[in-house]
């Protein structure tokens, strides 16, 4: 099946920004008039990590198939939030350094960089995270080399902090995009509010490489003995992976997996986190507060370490990508009890994985990936209760294996070709020299 023309026939397969019929990218056609060179897309991104390359690679294939030239462009050589570490490059990858990471740039320096390169390529669309800072600066300098903007973004209203004269200044600079590439459902019915045409929003941006994971995750099972013994895996827990910062909500996640030992006492399942950040000290000191056993797999030598087999909360630290799929493969479900969380790409990882998930109903991939009692369940994130009863259903479901199925019939349709096929359309919206895609009937 062509990746143009999801397939709709899960229950939470990615929405349509218009209506409930799927699109495929008609196949391409000589422009009216003759052109010097064939179309171009640049995609632009401040550090590129594991996500972004998985993205690229996806759209470069598509471009190719449908002779559209795909260039994509790195700001910055370190991200200053996470700790990738790339080993793989696609050709088709710019470089440029200005300055040492995304949240330390000079305007000046950037406009000095990138307006030769973007004067050179001369690309019809220029696909660009969001609007501030760096990103505005490339905005801007892109539409002085005759490039069509498509914004790239994640938020919803559920994440919007603008009030007042701020808000007032984001609507205008959205209006101003000529197409949108965002999350899913609830991205989409945000832009449209903030006055961005509906018809050229897409949906699509927040993806990963579930052929990775699931193939790694299936590699792990049939290796369970090994990996539990190499990484101290208990033989049941639930899993948190991510950084370890306030939105993120971990203090609930603690409380509630004490709450879920004290009325589920025959339980042995563990709390296992992989992450790091600001919070990771108080989350032991609250653990330890509650009377719960923790063990930090960082630091083998630390005084207040307890070897036991009961139920305990594990600290893995912060792990490469390729480390994951073997921490999500043993899980018996993932857990997200953010606050508010744009997407959540943890989850695909987790899904693709096969688990069952219990995401919060902030979460902005909440609405299109989790289908409560059948692939997992939502949770008010405030709530110590809600969380603790959606630890106890999942524990004791003889349905896990099955949920875990069904997350991966669910986000195959919101991959990285899904991601492809939305930044197509949205560069046929932003641009009219680009081929127009043909609505057909979903399957």
């Amino acid at each position: 099946m062509s990746p143009f023309s999801p397939n709709r026939s899960t229950v939470a397969g990615p929405p349509s920004h218009a209506e409930s019929e799927s699109v495929q990218l008609a196949a391409p056609t000589k422009p009216a008039q003759p052109t010097r060179r064939g179309l171009r897309i640049l995609v632009v991104w401040g550090n590129w990590g594991p996500y972004h390359h998985a993205r690229f690679r996806s759209l470069h294939a598509e471009g190719q198939r449908h002779e559209i030239e795909v260039h994509g462009l790195e700001l910055f050589p370190t991200s200053g939030v996470y700790d990738w570490e790339i080993t793989v490059n696609h050709p088709a990858v710019h470089h440029l350094k200005v300055g040492k990471n995304e949240t330390e740039f000079k305007p000046f320096q950037l406009a000095w960089k990138v307006l030769p390169l973007l004067a050179k390529l001369r690309c019809d669309v220029v696909f660009v995270p969001s609007y501030w800072h760096w990103s505005l600066c490339t905005n801007m300098a892109a539409r002085a080399c005759g490039g069509r903007i498509v914004m790239m973004n994640e938020s919803h209203a559920g994440t919007e902090m603008a009030t007042g004269w701020k808000k007032w200044i984001k609507r205008r600079i959205v209006r101003t995009f000529h197409a949108g590439l965002v999350g899913g459902t609830p991205h989409i019915e945000h832009f449209a509010a903030l006055g961005l045409d509906p018809s050229v929003i897409f949906s699509g941006y927040d993806a990963v490489d579930n052929s990775y994971f699931q193939h790694r995750s299936e590699e792990c099972r049939r290796n369970a003995a090994t990996i539990r013994a190499r990484l101290h895996l208990p033989e049941e827990y639930f899993l948190s992976l991510g950084r370890m910062v306030p939105k993120k909500n971990l203090a609930t996640l603690v409380q509630s997996y004490a709450f879920f030992l004290q009325q589920n006492p025959a339980s042995r399942h563990h709390l296992v986190f992989v992450g790091s950040g600001e919070e990771e000290d108080g989350l032991r000191d609250l653990a330890l507060s509650l009377d719960l056993t923790v063990v930090n797999h960082t630091e083998p030598d630390a005084p207040w370490k307890k070897r036991q087999v009961d139920p305990a909360v594990h600290f893995y630290g912060f792990r490469q990508i390729e480390e994951n799929p073997s921490l999500y493969a043993l899980a018996t479900a993932f857990v997200l009890p953010s606050l508010k969380e744009e997407w959540g790409l943890v989850v695909n990882e987790a899904m693709a994985c096969g688990l069952p998930v219990l995401v919060s109903n902030r979460a902005g991939c909440a609405a299109n990936l989790v289908v409560s009692g059948h692939n997992g369940y939502t949770f008010n994130p405030e709530s110590v209760e809600e969380l603790t009863t959606a630890l106890s259903r999942v524990s004791a479901s003889a349905e896990r294996v099955e949920m875990g199925r069904h997350s991966r019939e669910i986000v195959r349709a919101w991959g990285c070709e899904h991601f492809a096929a939305g930044a197509l359309r949205a560069a046929a919206a932003a641009n009219p020299r680009f081929p127009r895609p043909t609505p057909v009937v979903s399957p």
